[in-house]
């Protein structure tokens, strides 16, 4: 799990750094190491959705929280990005998950993107028998939840990821 955080991160923290923004990393302690699950897809719901907070955040931050809570050798991941971007109007929330969609056009003329990040990522995410949710307030940011299951393979505590 650490590997696949840092992997993950390496690469938007080089976006976001040429943006002049600020890529937080925080992950539960108590998180096991080793899951088992389909660790590609898990790589690309967190890859993309960072990827979106860095694309419509022009200053400010982005944050990445992972915990888990664990029962019976399952751990219900939640995966939390939290952004100070653009933000998304209310009555778009319900359009940004459907395909070949992008909110506030005018605005994000010059953002390359072929508007189907999102939905391929809510449609992984359920496949997964997770689920995906979004809060945003326009102008202020948005705040990206997802739930995905993983099997719990090892007792190994995940620590002080910062230290890794």
């Amino acid at each position: 799990m650490g590997e696949l955080i840092y992997d993950v991160t390496t690469l938007v923290n080089m976006k976001a750094e040429n943006k002049g923004l600020k890529l937080n990393v925080e992950v539960d302690e108590s998180l096991s190491t080793k899951l088992y699950g389909d660790d590609k897809r898990v790589r690309e719901v967190i890859t993309n959705i960072l990827n979106n907070a860095v694309k419509y955040t022009e200053k400010g931050f982005v944050n990445l929280k992972i915990t888990g809570k664990t029962e019976e050798n399952v751990v219900l991941l939640k995966i939390v990005v939290e952004d100070s971007g653009q933000g998304i109007k209310e009555e778009d929330l319900d359009k940004i998950f459907s395909g070949f969609s992008q909110v506030n056009v005018k605005k994000n003329k010059n953002i390359e993107g072929t508007g189907l990040g999102l939905s391929i990522t809510k449609r992984l995410v359920e496949l997964m028998n997770g689920s995906i949710d979004v809060d945003s307030e326009f102008g202020r940011g948005s705040k990206f939840t997802v739930f995905i299951p993983q099997q719990v393979t090892s007792d190994e505590k995940m620590g002080d990821y910062k230290s890794h």
